[in-house]
């Protein structure tokens, strides 16, 4: 029992003692009036000593009715305040709370200058603390202009950067004064409405964005560092146009297999990749195609970490450990909601990995994601977790591989002949490099040379010949040459077609594969 509960207990005992006390000396003073007492015992009765004690007797009483009360006040405040963290740490990650205007007029296509930005910046940092609402709105404005995907405001011994995230590469915006951190995160926590007292401890938060006609949503983390509160903000557009698998950069074969492996009733497709390789708007993306295909009967349940994105027909769960809400506790009642279709976020862990795999195998389409170095390499991952051989065979239908390379600007692209060593480490005879491309740079790119980024992909549909490998428990080079052995087509691969189409320059899927 807690404190409160105690005091109830206390307070209500005194109450029942005084009460007691208080009846006992009434009726004594009915029974003198009645005869029954002595002339002695009637003249103490009627003496001042005894009122002045039935006095302080009544006092008594009512002050502890008084903290009777308090106490069930306290009680009721305490479950006001749980309830209100409950929903800090659920409700506010989940559903924005907050709508946020940056501008009234926002023009997609006005791509700013970095150094134009840079400059703007600089000139409202001058004002100081006066000027930390337009320096955040201008940061903010400028990032969705720019296609930023991040803006990291990162403190130093004396200064901010405030950097952004483009095509998945940082880059240096501005400094500012050190003196304007604390007024910044403070901003941010009142727009992301967490608690602004709540410093040198990590906070996520999330709001809604609005600039002209179009919504962002923004997703806040604040953690503690040696110099300061870095915050970093991811953006994303709320619409749910750019979930579409088929403009993610898959090849015509590749597509139609993967819209294979979604159609059917039961087993489980993996997707793997490093952080920030775009499996996350892939699932997403095949969750709709499902919902386009299957229509309203199919009942699809998710349960992520976090919710990235809202789609709508879809029953979606947050991950919340301090409520004991993590992938392995909610799979298991996911599973006893009746599902046709789920989609974990992530599998992490040993029992995750056997609720994913069993409920492959029990009627149910499962889509995750995992770490692992190729496609080839999810199998023994998930071996190496436990999961016998056979299951794992039985189980997985399907693994897709994947990396996000920058595209070549394509205002600005033109015939480029690549280095030997780019050449050499993929293995490119010199006599194909008259097919490459690069971007020089121009307005339209920021004089980068590159604009957006496209996936490159392995897919590794499951075969009756690669389970019978499987089950023999050969290693994963093995397995890979088995599996390009029945025309299996590698990230390298996929790649290379993309360079020699011109989407991307060579040095540029050497950087994310070598």
């Amino acid at each position: 029992m807690n404190e409160s509960t105690w005091k109830i207990i206390l307070y209500t005992a005194g109450v029942v003692v005084t009460l007691f006390l208080l009846l006992v000396s009434t009726g004594a003073l009915k029974f003198e009036s009645g005869g029954f007492l002595s002339n002695a015992q009637s003249g103490i009765l009627h003496s001042s000593f005894y009122f002045l004690v039935l006095f302080f007797m009544l006092i008594l009483t009512v002050l502890s009715i008084a903290g009777l009360i308090c106490a069930i006040l306290q009680i009721k405040r305490m479950q006001k305040i749980s309830d209100k963290k409950f929903d800090d740490t659920i409700g506010n990650v989940v559903k924005p709370v907050r709508l946020y205007t940056v501008a009234e007029d926002f023009n997609p296509l006005a791509m700013p200058n970095l150094i134009d930005v840079s400059s703007r910046l600089s000139q409202i940092a001058r004002k100081g603390e006066s000027g930390v609402v337009e320096l955040l709105d201008y940061t903010v404005l400028a990032a969705l202009q720019s296609r930023a995907s991040d803006i990291h405001i990162e403190p130093s011994f004396n200064k901010v950067t405030i950097k952004y995230r483009l095509d998945g590469v940082l880059h240096d915006v501005v400094e500012v004064p050190r003196d304007l951190l604390n007024r910044i995160i403070s901003r941010l926590r009142v727009l992301a409405n967490l608690t602004i007292y709540h410093r040198g401890k990590p906070q996520d938060g999330r709001l809604d964005i609005r600039a002209g006609q179009r919504n962002f949503d923004m997703r806040l983390s604040i953690m503690p560092t040696l110099h300061g509160e870095k915050s970093v903000v991811r953006l994303f557009e709320s619409s749910q146009q750019g979930y579409d698998l088929s403009s993610l950069g898959l090849n015509p074969r590749m597509l139609e297999e993967f819209h294979d492996l979604l159609m059917k009733p039961q087993g489980s497709v993996f997707l793997t990749g490093p952080t920030g390789s775009g499996k996350t708007t892939t699932m997403y993306a095949a969750i709709k195609h499902i919902i386009e295909q299957r229509g309203e009967t199919t009942n699809i349940v998710t349960i992520e970490d976090p919710i990235e994105r809202e789609i709508m027909g879809v029953n979606q769960t947050q991950v919340n450990p301090k409520r004991d809400l993590t992938f392995a506790s909610g799979l298991r009642s996911i599973l006893r909601q009746d599902p046709d279709v789920i989609m974990v976020g992530e599998v992490r862990d040993p029992e995750t990995a056997q609720i994913v795999t069993q409920a492959g195998l029990t009627g149910h389409l499962v889509i995750s994601s995992i770490h692992a170095e190729s496609s080839v390499g999810i199998f023994n991952r998930l071996i190496d977790m436990g999961i016998e051989p056979f299951l794992v065979a039985s189980s997985v239908t399907g693994v897709l591989a994947q990396r996000l390379v920058r595209k070549n600007c394509p205002y600005c692209s033109e015939p480029d002949m690549p280095s030997l060593k780019s050449l050499k480490l993929l293995g490119i005879p010199p006599d194909e490099s008259n097919f490459f491309k690069k971007g020089r740079g121009c307005a339209k790119c920021q004089n980068r040379g590159y604009l957006g980024r496209i996936g490159i992909f392995e897919l590794l549909t499951v075969t009756n010949e690669l389970r019978e490998a499987l089950q023999k428990k050969i290693s994963t080079i093995n397995l890979m040459e088995y599996a390009v052995k029945y025309g299996f087509v590698t990230l390298k691969e996929d790649g290379l077609d993309k360079v020699r189409r011109g989407y991307i320059h060579i040095d540029e899927l050497v950087r994310v594969i070598a």
